[in-house]
């Protein structure tokens, strides 16, 4: 069973519990924000050598939900749009993919119960081939996490691209 898989069945089934518990508890709060943001100034570090970003957006959307028992629900996506990358000696590429990532924690400021993050996304050459991949997903649950890195590159760190 995938990741999200397993968190939909969980999802569904933590909500029929909580449906037929209704009466005792609080209602649900739910809240989606949007941003979008200049990736320029970002690098990719790869095998390769650095990646810069010179210019293109992210989108971030992230939806956080307070159940009736209080737990904090998160999840989020980052997308890139026109990335336009470029290496040491000015060769141009484009960026495709995206970020998920979701989780829940007893507060806000809590350290997350569960969390578990998805990066994909594949480098182009200009004329369209393939480059490289950010490909990794991370879980963490009580008691255990696993970190898998199948790409060539990693994601900046500061802006999410």
């Amino acid at each position: 069973m995938s990741v999200r898989t397993a968190i939909a069945v969980t999802a569904v089934t933590a909500l029929a519990t909580v449906a037929t518990a209704a009466p005792s508890l609080a209602s649900a709060t739910s809240e989606t924000s949007h941003v979008t943001l200049p990736a320029a100034g970002s690098t990719f570090a790869c095998q390769g050598g650095d990646l810069v970003v010179t210019s293109g957006t992210i989108d971030i959307t992230i939806s956080t939900t307070v159940d009736g028992r209080g737990v904090f629900h998160i999840t989020g996506t980052i997308v890139p749009h026109d990335v336009v990358l470029a290496d040491a000696a000015g060769t141009s590429f484009w960026l495709s993919g995206a970020q998920w990532f979701g989780g829940k924690a007893t507060s806000p400021d809590a350290e997350p119960v569960v969390s578990t993050e998805t990066d994909h996304f594949v480098v182009h050459h200009a004329s369209g081939g393939v480059y490289a991949k950010v490909s990794a997903v991370t879980h963490v649950s009580p008691g255990s996490a696993f970190a898998l890195d199948k790409g060539q590159c990693e994601q900046p760190v500061d802006a999410g691209a």
